[in-house]
């Protein structure tokens, strides 16, 4: 049935029943459409409004009848995201970190979210597709080291968010030799380490960036790690070397570019996302229990919601800082 709170005083009663019978009247051969109303409109009687999908149901009658899916003329499709709802697009989404991101952010109603993997036909976010409507999540095939991929990626979420994105969050990540030494670094694995920390993450951010700049928000995110702290470094040894020279240079990639997005009204973060229990954190943990103990492994929904609240937080008076997952500041 049509409803809204507005709709059910005296004086919109009498409108309301006539409605409905014309529709039963007119309507008796179409599908069963299911009405949400749009968030932020007045609901009031008078405004234009068109059809725009519909479903099956059984009404009082036996037989189907017709229940509107109603939309307002010039609000967006039902696969955009509405026009005051914040935007977020996330890389790396098919597990860990990044897949507790985009469970944290749908908790909030308001949040359109666009998930990113290589593969997004992976077990959890096929879940999530099936729970939450289009509305409010879409699933957008990336592979962050393929030129094409991004480029295609892109132009798909161009489509999806007319008003920008809100918030880019930088979050895939790779670490294929976590315990190796210097001397026995696969010097391949390592240079490709360094191309997807620094290469990578400008084509990617680049490909995105306009729809940034276009947004109310206007922020990007980039998931590091306090192994790349130059200052810090040097507690860590043995553990992640290529890992932690490639999270450096990503520091210093996002503290350059950050510096000059500013102008351009854009808010940049790194963020250490904490020692968490993913397959990247679980690599290094016979190290971490040995020489580390006073350091807490924490779950990935401790550290998805550190990372959301400070991107929510962050500001352009301290774009470009180093952050820990409990907001606190790290040294470069």
């Amino acid at each position: 049935m049509l409803t809204h709170p507005k709709w059910n005083s005296p004086r919109a009663s009498g409108k309301h029943h006539l409605l409905g019978l014309l529709l039963r009247i007119y309507l008796p051969t179409f599908p069963i459409l299911k009405y949400t109303w749009p968030k932020n409109s007045t609901g009031a009687l008078g405004q234009r409004y068109v059809f725009v999908s519909c479903d099956n149901v059984f009404g009082f009658i036996n037989r189907p009848i017709q229940t509107l899916q109603l939309q307002r003329i010039g609000s967006q499709p039902n696969n955009t995201s509405n026009n005051n709802m914040p935007s977020w697009l996330i890389t790396g989404t098919s597990r860990g970190i990044g897949f507790s991101i985009v469970g944290d952010l749908l908790k909030d109603e308001d949040n359109f979210v666009i998930a990113t993997a290589r593969d997004i036909s992976a077990k959890g976010l096929k879940e999530l597709a099936a729970k939450y409507p289009k509305t409010r999540l879409a699933l957008v095939e990336l592979d962050v080291t393929d030129v094409t991929s991004i480029k295609k990626a892109a132009e798909e979420v161009t489509t999806l968010l007319p008003n920008g994105l809100d918030y880019l969050i930088n979050n895939a990540g790779i670490s294929p030799q976590p315990m190796t030494s210097f001397e026995d670094l696969d010097l391949k694995l390592f240079a490709d380490e360094l191309s997807f920390n620094t290469i990578t993450v400008i084509q990617v951010t680049s490909a995105f960036l306009p729809l940034v700049k276009k947004s109310a928000v206007k922020k990007i995110i980039f998931i590091t790690s306090v192994l790349g702290s130059l200052e810090l470094g040097g507690s860590w040894p043995f553990i992640s070397n290529s890992y932690s020279i490639s999270k450096a240079a990503l520091n210093m990639l996002a503290r350059k570019w950050g510096a000059v997005l500013k102008h351009e009204g854009v808010t940049v973060a790194l963020i250490h996302p904490g020692w968490v229990q993913t397959d990247l954190g679980d690599d290094i943990k016979g190290w971490m229990e040995t020489y580390a103990k006073n350091v807490p492994q924490i779950s990935t929904a401790q550290s998805s919601a550190g990372v959301v609240a400070v991107a929510k937080n962050v500001t352009i008076d301290s774009t470009a800082s180093f952050y820990n997952y409990d907001g606190s500041k790290l040294p470069f």
